[in-house]
């Protein structure tokens, strides 16, 4: 660690305050994720936001070939929650079969 008579110097680095890491930067302005502590933020909405961010960035521009290009992307992160919402079905489709095949089990050995 550098002392502080050593920090801002030509060559050498500024030290930085810890960042939270519940904040990004964009432009100068931090953005909170507007999650409470240690809540899991749902897969299939944060796919859907990002979609949606992407279909504005698309009416925001004029470029066509832009405009093609964000398009793409959301159509990709729509595909992303669907097959999220396909794997959570499945998996829940084996746990409840997981638990069938328990019950009959238990049944025949009683």
């Amino acid at each position: 660690m550098l002392g502080p008579s050593q920090e801002g110097l030509p060559g050498r680095p500024k030290s930085r305050p810890s960042q939270d890491p519940t904040k990004r930067r964009a432009g100068d302005e931090a953005l909170s994720l507007d999650l409470p502590k240690g809540a899991a933020m749902d897969p299939v909405e944060e796919f859907r936001r990002h979609a949606r961010d992407c279909r504005q960035m698309a009416q925001a521009t004029r470029d066509l070939e832009s405009k093609a290009t964000w398009n793409g992307l959301a159509e990709r992160w729509l595909r992303c929650a669907a097959l999220e919402e396909l794997h959570r079905a499945a998996a829940t489709r084996g746990s409840v079969v997981r638990q069938q095949r328990k019950r009959a089990i238990y049944r025949q050995a009683s």
